[in-house]
């Protein structure tokens, strides 16, 4: 056990065992982790992992069954991945698709990371590059038949403009929403809820100053109690 990081793995010995399974030397191991080979002796030694290094070392270890290649992957604040999975992060951010929500910077702080499968993603959406990936949880029911109140939304921060009818997330009037999107001939938007008790929108010229497209959203992860 790794009782200095009062944790019920004992981090070191799985790494070891892992490094036994595919015949890796130690310097490969510390590789993993972008330090030398001696840190890593170093943690061998006095079986116990840093702190900071233990979400990688989960990475490694839980993907013995499903990678052998492990390589230092680096999305967004330094996640190491397994190959071919890449690390979302979850956006601190109240997007409303009812009324509308204040929207401020500090909204976009990451709380949390959500690890995709990237030839999923790929077979599945289409996204500009996978830094400008997140995920927003919904509030609201104005959406509701496409997805639901709670639910997390993927989202492309790269899509800034509107070129496709679409579902975005967009501030209007410094309030954030999560709408449909239907752009028209002569240069308005018209503002959709899929909820049929919610009235459309029209986002005129006038409008357009406080009009700003934050990101397009991809797909909507479904929770559902059962």
């Amino acid at each position: 056990m790794c009782d200095n990081l009062q944790m019920e793995i004992d981090w070191i010995q799985e790494l070891e065992n892992y490094r036994a399974a595919k015949s890796l030397k130690k310097a490969a191991m510390a590789r993993m982790f972008g330090v030398e080979s001696q840190n890593y002796n170093n943690w061998v030694y006095r079986g116990s992992l840093p702190k900071e290094f233990v979400e990688q070392a989960r990475a490694i270890v839980f993907s013995k069954s499903r990678s052998d290649n492990v390589v230092n992957i680096q999305e967004g604040k330094g996640k190491y991945l397994v190959e071919g999975v890449v690390s979302i992060p979850r956006l601190n951010v109240s997007a409303s698709m009812g009324s509308g929500a204040l929207y401020q910077e500090d909204h976009i702080d990451v709380i949390e990371n959500m690890s995709v499968n990237l030839e999923y993603l790929r077979r599945t959406v289409s996204f500009s590059k996978t830094s400008n990936l997140a995920i927003i949880t919904a509030y609201g029911d104005s959406m509701e038949g496409t997805f639901s109140d709670g639910d997390l939304l993927l989202v492309d921060r790269g899509v800034n403009d509107i070129k496709l009818d679409a579902v975005y997330v967009l501030s209007l009037a410094d309030e954030l929403y999560i709408k449909r999107i239907q752009r028209r001939p002569d240069g308005t938007f018209l503002m959709l809820s899929d909820n049929s008790k919610y009235p459309p929108y029209e986002i005129r010229n006038g409008e357009a100053e406080k009009f700003e497209v934050l990101a397009r959203v991809l797909l909507a992860w479904n929770a559902r109690r059962l």
